[in-house]
Order: structure tokens, then sequence, then C-alpha cells
């Protein structure tokens, strides 16, 4: 297919953050996180590919410095079982909060730091990172698939290679030291939701190829 008859529109989200602040510490006291704690986010199916593995791994590492490191794990899946066992071993039973498949995405997200999607094999454009742009959440990913079309090494978060913890900690290390660069890659995370992932300009970029190719019809007709 020629190029020039391709156009690419990226899934758009609505604004999820209407209520982040509120939903911050409601969320956090329900599920026993202090406020100041760092809180770590990561949705998606328990499957190998995810490389949910790695992120433990990296945990581990982080708590070495940060011992108030945590992570949300949201989602489930045929792995789950030898999560929880790397889990215990690694001893991060009060770390690592496995909450399964849950409604609540937005709120869950207003009580995070800090976006992680550490795939290992495969992967679309994350919805997640989507969601975490709408949530101004820094975004640290592995270059696989489209993450990197929505995470700008260095801008918004850090793309790394996969199957690298200690990278993986190391990038989170330096954002839990580095509280301002946090926040601004997150504001910078929001400008590019703003800018290509809203659901308005979704909805009217399909709208409009659909009354381009209309108008084609009529004309050739």
């Amino acid at each position: 297919i020629p190029e020039a008859k391709i156009t690419v529109i990226y899934n758009g989200l609505e604004d999820i953050a209407l209520h982040k602040a509120e939903n911050r510490d409601n969320v956090r006291v329900t599920l026993g996180i202090a406020p100041d704690d760092f809180v770590i986010g990561c949705l998606g199916r328990l499957v190998a590919m995810k490389g949910h593995q790695y992120l433990i791994e990296a945990l581990a590492e982080i708590r070495k410095r940060h011992v108030r490191c945590k992570c949300l794990i949201i989602g489930d899946g045929p792995e789950r079982q030898k999560i929880e066992q790397q889990v215990r071993a690694m001893g991060l039973d009060d770390a690592v909060f496995l909450l399964g498949v849950r409604r609540d995405i937005p709120e869950l997200l207003s009580a995070v730091d800090l976006a992680v999607v550490p795939s290992i094999l495969k992967e679309g454009l994350p919805l997640v990172l989507v969601e975490a742009s709408a949530m101004s959440l820094p975004l640290v990913a592995t270059n696989i698939g489209g993450s990197p079309e929505i995470v700008k090494d260095g801008l918004n978060g850090f793309i790394i290679k996969s199957k690298d913890a200690k990278v993986l900690a190391e990038k989170i290390i330096y954002l839990i030291e580095h509280p301002g660069v946090c926040r601004e890659m997150g504001q910078q995370a929001r400008g590019i939701w703003q800018a290509k992932f809203k659901k308005t300009d979704m909805m009217d970029k399909i709208e409009n190829i659909y009354s381009a190719a209309l108008n084609l019809f009529v004309n050739k007709s």
C-alpha cells in the first residue's frame, strides 16, 4: 500500500485527571501507603512478555537506597503465582501490591508517582502510557513496540533496553532523587497527551478520513 494512503490515528483518551488531587490521598489511605512514599505503577496482564520479573528485581535494588519505594501491580494473569513467589523470595511483601483486575484505573493512577512498562517481547502502543501521561506522570518503558512513540527519552521519561533490571533501577532511583526532574517530566507527558492523544482529536481525525473518502467517492461517481 502506498505510504501516502496510510494515516496513523493514535488511540485517544478523555481527561482522567479531573479529580487527581483528592483521589491521591484517599487511595493511599485505603492501600496503607504513606503520603511521602514513592509509588511505581505498572498496569497490564500478568504474562511473561510484560516483564514484571525485571521490575521486581529493580525494586529490590531500589529499596536498598529508598526503602519507602512501593509498587502497584494492576492486572491479573497466568504469571501471578510466579510473581507472588518472586516477591516473597526477595522480601518485598510490604512493597509490592498485587491489586488484580480493577475498574478504578484513574483513581489508582492518581496515587502513583511514576508509570513503568517493562515489556520484553511485544507491544502495540500501551494504553497505560496514554493514561499515565494524562495524569502528568513521568514514564519509564522498554524499547518495545510503540512505547517510544509516546515516551521521548529524557523529555517525559526514559526508554531503556528490555530485560535490564539494573538500568531500570538506575532510572527510577534518579527520578526519586531528583523530584524536580520527576515533576517536569510529568508535565511534559501531560503536554504530549494534550497534543497527540486526546479523544476529541482522535474522533475528529477519524471523521476527516471518512469525509475525505466519501468526497472522493462522490466526485468519482
